[in-house]
């Protein structure tokens, strides 16, 4: 066949290509575009007196918004639950928690809704809000001199939301740019006006035992200062850093616990990157597309950790412990380096990634691979038709004599503590009071409750104790040698 043919032919099967994908896409988005239509120009709806009617002023009985936001979620929701339509308002804030920072005055303000003001629970350490001098138990009675009250209602009518959502809106802008606060604060007439310089607020994923002199973390437990302990509250992309951070300024320690209690996963990633801090060798984790072979397979570099071997670990984990908190655990428990106490976690063995659309307004969220332990085990729960699991090796389950499974009452209150050790409480005579007793404690998050529960609340909070992190504290009391010399690994 003649060269020119050839390229004819090779150019032909290249079009029919291009006219077939063009030709399949077409296939659905046009009755998708015609449904719009439709229903743009001909659906009745119904008013709050139950009448039918069509809008009176002639525009569109919906918008066309919510209807291609409806038709996106309708297709996550045919998908599996990690899957689904992000968006514009949730994807802004899934960006500023994974990079770990955005724009504000940094303050946690209580969930209720309080005609006459936003109660600070916080404010965030080192924030504007907290160089300011606003303190937990204040209350932001107005912003801007106009009363929060009617500001409330003026931005509820247009977008709704909760109390802290309304309050965000109304505080953040662009940084360097200022806000006026009013407050009042017991023991003070009037309101005390502050104003405050927006700037970048972070988002801290690593918390320690406690509150130290003004308001720093302290990476040891506060009734053990031996015992290393810090909590990891997500994956984000700075959290290995934290934790470097954390263990490096933490001397004279003979363990360490890391909580990932509650910690839903995040950043792939990131999780690699911190086990491999605590690895010198071998597989951390492999993830597996559709076919079932290996995609990726993440190892640990030599030289890369940042703690002797010889210092035990307990890793403690629970029911919410998810995705990236598995891997974590997981890795560390099959190479022998760490054991696990608590409770059986999740089981989400599957790994998500983000597809912009709208130019990075919004984004589709999809599962794309599964992940495997180096055990080679696939740590994910999968369900039959009555959602009973599969198989029995789903999740990670803690050694025997450090397991502890929560009631829900022990969940919520342990979720209340973990909150209010976040919390920075100012008095007269110190700058900051972080060694608090259990009546400050309760002082602190009944703010957050309504009069009517504060009580049984406050009692059950009492009488209440952690046992899992008990427990892992008296085993690496007891311990004195790595529990990688004493601990069988999966690969002997």
């Amino acid at each position: 066949m003649p060269r020119r043919n050839v390229w004819i032919t090779l150019i032909a099967i290249v079009v029919s290509f291009a006219c077939f994908d063009r030709m399949v896409q077409q296939r659905y988005s046009r009755p998708f575009s015609q449904a719009m239509a439709f229903v743009r120009d001909h659906y009745y709806y119904y008013s709050e007196d139950g009448k039918s009617r069509k809008n009176p002023a002639g525009d569109p009985a919906v918008n066309e918004r919510d209807l291609f936001e409806a038709a996106l979620d309708g297709i996550g929701q045919n998908l599996d639950p990690n899957s689904g339509y992000v968006r514009p308002s949730a994807f802004e804030v899934f960006n500023e928690e994974v990079q770990q920072n955005f724009a504000g005055i940094g303050v946690q303000v209580s969930t209720l809704n309080q005609e006459e003001g936003v109660m600070v629970l916080s404010p965030i350490y080192e924030s504007p809000a907290f160089v300011a001098g606003i303190r937990a138990g204040d209350k932001i009675v107005e912003i801007e001199r106009e009363p929060v009250k009617s500001l409330f209602e003026k931005e509820a009518a247009k977008e709704g939301g909760s109390t802290e959502d309304l309050f965000s809106r109304l505080v953040r802008g662009e940084i360097g740019t200022k806000v006026m606060l009013g407050i009042e604060r017991a023991g003070n007439d009037g309101i005390i006006e502050f104003e405050v310089e927006r700037n970048s607020v972070p988002i801290e994923s690593v918390v320690g035992g406690f509150r130290g002199k003004e308001g720093k973390w302290q990476f040891v437990l506060q009734n053990d200062p031996t015992v290393g302990y810090l909590r990891l509250k997500n994956f984000y992309r700075n959290s290995a850093e934290e934790i470097r951070k954390a263990i490096s300024e933490t001397d004279e320690v003979k363990g360490w616990i890391i909580d990932l209690r509650g910690n839903p996963g995040g950043l792939l990633t990131s999780g690699v990157e911190i086990c491999d801090m605590f690895l010198e060798e071998g597989v951390i984790v492999q993830t597996r597309r559709r076919d079932k072979r290996v995609d990726d397979s993440y190892e640990a570099e030599r030289g890369n950790e940042i703690l002797s071997s010889e210092i035990p670990l307990v890793i403690l984990v629970d029911r919410l412990s998810a995705s990236a908190s598995e891997i974590l655990a997981a890795a560390l428990e099959d190479h022998g380096r760490a054991v696990i106490g608590g409770e059986r976690s999740y089981g989400k063995g599957t790994v998500q990634q983000v597809f912009q659309l709208e130019h990075g307004q919004s984004a589709l969220r999809l599962t794309i691979a599964t992940f495997w332990r180096p055990s080679e085990k696939n740590i994910h729960r999968d369900l039959d038709n009555q959602g009973n699991p599969v198989n029995d090796e789903w999740g990670v389950i803690p050694k025997e004599s450090l397991a502890v499974e929560q009631t829900e009452e022990e969940r919520f209150l342990w979720e209340l503590i973990q909150r209010d050790k976040e919390y920075i409480v100012f008095s007269d005579d110190h700058p900051l009071v972080a060694t608090k007793p259990i009546e400050a404690i309760l002082e602190d998050v009944l703010l957050d409750f309504e009069e009517a529960d504060r009580e049984e609340i406050g009692a059950l909070l009492k009488d209440y104790k952690d046992e899992a992190l008990q427990k892992a504290t008296r085993y690496l009391q007891g311990k004195g040698t790595s529990t990688k010399k004493t601990q069988e690994k999966w690969f002997q």
